[in-house]
């Protein structure tokens, strides 16, 4: 039998077999998260909780706080001034998403993180397609040529809050976000804080300042980086002391940062953020 002909009887059992194999893995995906929702929901029977969004007795964050938290209007995007690079963020910090925010950082709620995965990349979409444009205004000679995936920062926390979280609580966001928005982009640790560093609530400005430059690049990140631009990614923006700081010393290092995004945004009032410090226990 000519080989034409074999291919050609071949190529319906093939298309069959890859339409076949999505079917299947939705089946098995659903299955699994019926199964995600039945353990929820008897562990809320056992150990009864109240939701973090809302405060009824219901799971640790009930279903209508959870589809609040994840989804927000297409153009809901904040920008953050005066960082010298384009800054955005999800939304602003109140509300149900600052509750959900507070629980993930302070109060070990580590599963919260991949709920925020989708109300992050929002922001990170938009900062995407603000470098793009930039590159694309570089290039005008270059024809088609796609625009070159930045790499994705997170800032890092104090190694004993890492230790105490159990997790980093930033660049298990940042993954969920990538993932959720199917970005492209490398996602690097590539700053490191520097012997001294605190938390930064309950800090004036000059303290806040200084403390935010306690950070620096690891020594391996030019060749890592190969030319590529840096977006740095946090979880709140409030004066943007720690965004321009950690701007600073990637630029003094030649390498550099074309944009920043974060989870929420918040104007700085002593008064809240002492309120917080309270509640949580934990300066920053």
């Amino acid at each position: 039998m000519p080989k034409r002909e074999v291919a050609a009887r071949g190529a319906p059992a093939e298309t069959e077999a890859q339409n076949i194999a999505p079917a299947r893995g939705s089946r098995l995906t659903g299955a699994l998260e019926w199964l995600r929702e039945l353990g929820l929901d008897l562990l809320a029977l056992v150990w009864p909780s109240l939701c973090v969004g809302c405060g009824r007795q219901d799971r640790e964050l009930c279903s209508t706080c959870a589809v609040e938290v994840a989804d927000a209007p297409p153009d809901e995007v904040h920008a953050i001034p005066a960082l010298g690079v384009p800054g955005f963020a999800a939304g602003a910090y109140e509300g149900i998403l600052r509750a959900v925010l507070l629980a993930y950082k302070h109060r070990g709620a580590y599963s919260f993180g991949p709920m925020l995965g989708p109300r992050l990349a929002v922001p990170l979409r938009a900062a995407l397609a603000a470098e793009h444009h930039r590159q694309r205004a570089l290039d005008r000679g270059a024809g088609d040529a796609l625009p070159r995936a930045p790499v994705w920062v997170p800032l890092p926390s104090r190694k004993r809050r890492e230790r105490e979280r159990g997790y980093r609580h930033v660049d298990v966001m940042l993954r969920a976000g990538l993932l959720s928005g199917r970005l492209p982009g490398e996602r690097l640790r590539l700053l490191v804080p520097r012997r001294g560093r605190v938390g930064q609530v309950g800090l004036d400005s000059a303290a806040r300042e200084r403390n935010a430059r306690l950070i620096r690049v690891r020594r391996d990140a030019e060749r890592r980086l190969n030319g590529r631009g840096v977006i740095l990614v946090d979880d709140i923006a409030t004066t943007g002391a720690t965004l321009r700081a950690a701007i600073a010393v990637f630029e003094a290092e030649g390498v550099p940062v074309v944009g920043a995004v974060t989870l929420c945004s918040a104007e700085r009032r002593d008064a809240p953020q002492k309120t917080e410090w309270n509640l949580t226990g934990e300066r920053g």
